[in-house]
């Protein structure tokens, strides 16, 4: 992707888009540059796979091999951990927002700044707000 252009990356996700564009939401995700391919079985998947790989060869599109994973029962797909179980934060972005609002309620802060900080470093909606854990973190301090 060439960089230094104006709105390179909006073009380039319009083109993988096109690319992909009867796919998109059967078996595949993409952001930008990345491509997730995903399916039931093991068989629909390989199938899948070379679809994918074909279709941005068509398009004069390469992949580096040490890049790339395949057939993973898990996966990082931006910040987030998706696995057959469904997807889920990544923990470790989870237990930094903890520390973070843990240290802005020792430091005599209130507790909503560390929660907002925690929302936006984390792009949650605020409709999703974590729960009791919070204030399970908040009683463990004293």
């Amino acid at each position: 992707m060439p960089y230094g252009l104006t709105n390179a990356p909006a073009l380039f996700q319009a083109f993988i888009n096109e690319i992909f564009k009867y796919l998109l939401g059967s078996y595949v995700i993409t952001y930008i540059d990345d491509i997730l391919i995903y399916s039931a079985t093991y068989k629909d998947h390989i199938c899948h796979v070379t679809t994918v790989l074909t279709r941005l060869l068509h398009n004069q599109l390469y992949v580096k091999a040490e890049k790339c994973e395949f057939h993973m029962d898990s996966i990082m797909f931006l910040g987030n951990v998706i696995s057959k179980k469904g997807v889920e934060m990544d923990s470790s972005k989870v237990k930094a927002g903890f520390r973070l609002a843990r240290s802005d309620f020792n430091q005599g802060v209130t507790l909503i700044p560390g929660v907002r900080k925690l929302l936006s470093i984390s792009s949650l909606d605020p409709g999703m707000v974590l729960s009791d854990k919070v204030i399970k973190e908040k009683d463990d301090t004293n």
